[in-house]
């Protein structure tokens, strides 16, 4: 029979290696720039992950330059943001799919192995400048805008339908 005190300390342990093990988001302190909902774990609002940009920014910053592409302009465009493969982990994703909804009722499925692979970015700065709500330009396309490296992966521009995967004034994410 085991001493008396294997049991406390298993139990101790265990409920340690739990609470250390789940991923706490914090909430929101700005306007909420971003929700996520659907299969995932760690949420900080309800059933739903929320993130406004200085939480985004605090998840760590990643470049994906696009060159003479229709959908972000002439030239070569730098943007920065969150890499999708990282935001997904954040929240515990555990589904096959994202549906990526924008602010003018737009939305588009990805896979989320597209998305995690591809090195594909949220972005929320286009040369140094913050991507912004208003405005006719490709400025004015945030507060955030799914954007794949096309110039370190070119073989990315011969996907179907590539234009579309690029959804700018996005809001939401939900993980199916």
């Amino acid at each position: 029979m085991p001493p008396r005190w294997i049991t406390p300390l298993v139990l101790l342990l265990v409920v340690a290696w739990a609470t250390g093990t789940r991923a706490e988001i914090a909430a929101p302190r700005g306007m909420v720039v971003l929700t996520i909902t659907g299969k995932i774990t760690h949420t900080n609002v309800g059933q739903a992950a929320e993130f406004d940009l200085a939480m985004l920014e605090a998840i760590g910053g990643q470049e994906a330059t696009v060159t003479d592409f229709a959908e972000t302009g002439p030239g070569r465009q730098r943007f920065t943001g969150v890499p999708m493969a990282k935001l997904l982990d954040k929240v515990g994703a555990d589904g096959q799919t994202v549906t990526a909804l924008a602010l003018d009722a737009y939305e588009r499925e990805l896979s989320v192995e597209e998305l995690t692979g591809s090195g594909a970015i949220l972005a929320y700065k286009r040369n140094g400048a913050y991507l912004k709500l208003d405005g006719r330009d490709f400025g004015g396309r945030g507060p955030l805008w799914i954007i794949y490296p096309l110039d370190a992966t070119p073989a990315l521009r011969k996907l179907e339908d590539v234009e579309g995967r690029f959804v700018y004034q996005l809001i939401r994410l939900d993980v199916k």
